[in-house]
């Protein structure tokens, strides 16, 4: 069963709304679980266990945390060095798959 992110446009965006309101405590207090999390994601979309086209729903929540995460990297350079070496091997892996990279 295909789940579309049109199908679930109200969850979809809560969770949107969430990772966009605690990124910042994520990234402080669950650092490794975070990391754990954007590797699990990038290595899905990777291998291609999850793709837009068979896992809509997954596939854009993967990419808007990712991308989150990105975004939030270069707007803070005061923390890129903790976080660079997720960053470049987010760029590596998938910077073909996903638009924003």
């Amino acid at each position: 069963m295909t789940v579309t992110t049109a199908s679930c446009r109200d969850l979809f965006e809560g969770i949107k709304r969430q990772i966009v309101e605690k990124l910042e405590v994520i990234c402080e207090q669950y650092y490794v679980q975070y990391c754990t999390l954007l590797g699990h994601y990038v290595t899905a979309i990777r291998d291609n266990v999850i793709t837009r086209d068979r896992n809509q729903l997954m596939f854009d929540i993967a990419s808007f945390e990712i991308g989150k995460f990105m975004e939030t990297q270069r707007s803070r350079p005061e923390k890129q060095k903790e976080f660079q070496i997720l960053v470049d091997i987010i760029h590596k892996s998938i910077g073909d798959k996903l638009n924003f990279l």
